[in-house]
């Protein structure tokens, strides 16, 4: 089999020249039209999106929201949650805990003042990313407290909702009527789906907590289970649940604690059921 010797003749000048800058102008003409079509497609903007931006009479699509609500049930371990949504799907990595550290007692307004705030303002020292619309789970108190450190802030800007549980309203600050949205909107829907979300965030959170707190005041009486070993068990477990259906060898491998030790532990979680 003979080789040949393969000549590539790039033109320098005249008509083939001429035909070759216009298949390379060709081609990034393809090229760009591709990758125009791919950045299309990557903003494509979802329905609900836009439906919602209509329903709320906002100038530019709500594609990234975040969604507070607050939860103290029987009036204990008040806590809050943040939810983000980004084109109208939950950004899970970029939800939110708060215990709430400033108010006494049970009160919703000004707790929802205070996450509002820290939340903002850390963003701001951080130099993230602002919503295009903020959903609040409640009423026009919630609304008008969240407001309030929207307004601290100089982020007055930012639409700000409440939607309200009863009769599924939804509230903007300063107006006394609710927004006439249709019930069946698929906006309203995405409002919805995401102020519950928010809910749902909030109350496992706040019932982790509790479990936490009841097995914490079932550990402090313990003979040998100081300080020290209460927080080794709470880097190990979560739950008063998980401990009491773990095995004594599975306790044990994850403290390093003693057959005696773990056995106080699991007599008196036994004694509390």
């Amino acid at each position: 089999m003979l080789k040949k010797k393969i000549k590539i003749i790039v033109p320098k000048i005249g008509e083939k020249k001429s035909l070759v800058d216009i298949a390379v102008k060709n081609a990034k003409l393809i090229l760009g039209k591709e990758n125009l079509k791919k950045i299309k497609i990557r903003e494509k903007i979802p329905k609900q999106v836009q439906i919602l931006k209509n329903d709320l009479n906002m100038n530019i699509s709500p594609r990234r929201i975040e969604a507070f609500d607050i939860s103290n049930i029987q009036g204990s371990n008040s806590v809050a949650s943040m939810v983000c949504f980004i084109d109208g799907k939950p950004k899970k990595k970029e939800y939110r805990k708060y215990k709430i550290k400033t108010v006494v007692g049970i009160d919703d307004f000004k707790s929802m003042e205070e996450v509002v705030f820290r939340r903002y303002n850390r963003v701001i020292n951080e130099k993230g990313q602002l919503p295009d619309l903020i959903l609040i789970d409640g009423g026009k108190g919630q609304l008008n407290s969240a407001t309030r450190s929207l307004n601290k802030l100089g982020l007055n800007y930012i639409t700000i909702i409440g939607l309200a549980k009863r009769l599924e309203d939804v509230f903007f600050p300063g107006l006394k009527n609710p927004q006439n949205i249709s019930k069946k909107s698929l906006g309203l829907f995405l409002l919805k789906y995401i102020r519950d979300e928010a809910h749902r965030f909030a109350l496992s959170f706040h019932r982790k907590l509790r479990s936490k707190s009841m097995t914490k005041s079932l550990l402090d009486d313990i003979p040998g289970i100081g300080s020290k070993r209460r927080d080794i068990i709470w880097k190990n477990f979560s739950s008063i649940n998980e401990i009491r259906n773990s095995t004594m060898k599975d306790i044990q491998n994850r403290t390093k604690f003693s057959e005696k030790v773990i056995k106080k532990i699991i007599d008196r979680l036994n004694k509390s059921d």
